[in-house]
């Protein structure tokens, strides 16, 4: 499909959810319907297509973390956590990268994990930078998370290979998690 005409179709799916307040995914079956009308395909070729689009494996890891959000499971996992009686510290480390890491949705991690988190960040005089170390930790985990639809995009996009992918990226994450851990630090010896 040439590139003018993605353009011009993500840019209808967007108007016609939003503006016209029509499900996406009823938008989405009729630009795919459009398409296939547009381009001539048999209805074998679209059922094909769909075929295996559904069982791409990108396609795969994002329907299986939409069941993880819209399930409540990382919410359960959240609550399990904090009743085993862990330190405040490392579940404010821990929680945010699990759910950023299996989700690989920056605003999962948020949403998922500072309500659970919120009574140890309220009660502490450290509380500001208790946020600071989960998003930290949770945006590191998003990072480099397989669910992560940027870096799957990015790495079909440009045929990249993972493993080279992953080398160049963990320097610039263990900046951002060891900034938010040496600046916790650093407020946690000051206010002591």
């Amino acid at each position: 499909m040439p590139g003018t005409l993605k353009v011009i179709l993500i840019l209808a799916v967007i108007v016609v959810s939003i503006r016209l307040r029509v499900r996406l995914s009823i938008t989405l079956l009729g630009a795919s319907i459009g398409v296939g009308l547009f381009f001539h395909l048999t209805p074998t070729q679209i059922a094909q297509g769909f075929y295996t689009g559904a069982l791409d494996p990108e396609t795969l890891n994002m329907i299986s973390k939409q069941i993880l959000v819209a399930s409540g499971a990382m919410h359960s996992m959240a609550g399990e956590l904090s009743k085993m009686g862990m330190p405040p510290v490392f579940l404010v480390i821990l929680l945010p990268a699990l759910i950023g890491f299996i989700t690989g949705y920056s605003p999962a991690l948020g949403g998922l994990s500072l309500p659970v988190l919120l009574p140890f960040i309220q009660s502490s005089s450290v509380g500001t930078f208790y946020v600071m170390l989960a998003v930290a930790s949770g945006l590191s985990a998003h990072l480099l998370s397989p669910m992560h639809a940027c870096l799957v995009m990015t790495l079909e996009y440009y045929k990249a290979s993972i493993e080279k992918t992953y080398r160049m990226l963990f320097a610039p994450v263990a900046v951002i998690f060891l900034t938010g851990v040496i600046v916790f630090l650093l407020a946690y010896g000051f206010k002591r």
